[in-house]
């Protein structure tokens, strides 16, 4: 990733890391500190706890077993909010489900990951500015594992989106990019 943006032309650059993806982000700043300039990690963890390891090991054994339609049901209850749950027609089932199926036996390796990925070491070098956004209602990252990343990072500022599960809605995204905006901009990155 990395060197993919500096081959784009970009000497510093600050990195998103949203769920997994934190840990990535996490680790191009302790090992290019000369390049990151700022991090900012949604829903993210430095070590998976109990939710998100029992979440991955099930998908990827259903995903594994081709249990496609179990599959969506999963992804059904875990990533939205309990309130977009209440609203979601019964024909979404169907409509992840047809999503997932020929991709999800080549995200299992990826969900494998979640069990075994451990940044914490790292999380004391981190020495950029970082913002830590959590979910209120994330069934996948509890939310206290997400306080727990800010927490280790030195100076991290937390804010959470109220009522938010896993995947954020359109005006979640929204209030997500309102953040993201107002502490790139404080922080000149």
């Amino acid at each position: 990733m990395v060197t993919a943006a500096v081959a784009g032309g970009h000497e510093r650059f600050p990195v998103l890391g949203l769920s997994l993806g934190s840990t990535v982000a996490v680790t191009a700043a302790a090992r290019h500190p000369d390049r990151v300039s700022g991090l900012v990690l949604v829903v993210g963890f430095a070590a998976s706890d109990a939710q998100s390891r029992a979440f991955a090991e099930l998908y990827a054994a259903l995903a594994r077993a081709d249990r496609i339609d179990d599959l969506a049901r999963l992804l059904l209850l875990s990533t939205g909010s309990p309130a977009k749950l209440a609203t979601t027609p019964p024909a979404t089932v169907d409509l992840l489900a047809d999503y997932h199926r020929g991709r999800a036996a080549g995200l299992a390796p990826q969900l494998d990951l979640v069990r075994s990925v451990d940044v914490r070491a790292a999380l004391p070098g981190i020495r950029v500015p970082t913002l830590v956004v959590g979910a209120t209602h994330d069934r996948i990252v509890l939310p206290a594992s997400t306080r727990a990343l800010a927490d280790a990072i030195s100076g991290a500022q937390y804010a959470e989106v109220d009522g938010a599960g896993h995947l954020f809605t359109a005006p979640e995204s929204a209030r997500l990019g309102e953040l993201v905006s107002l502490f790139l901009s404080r922080n000149h990155l």
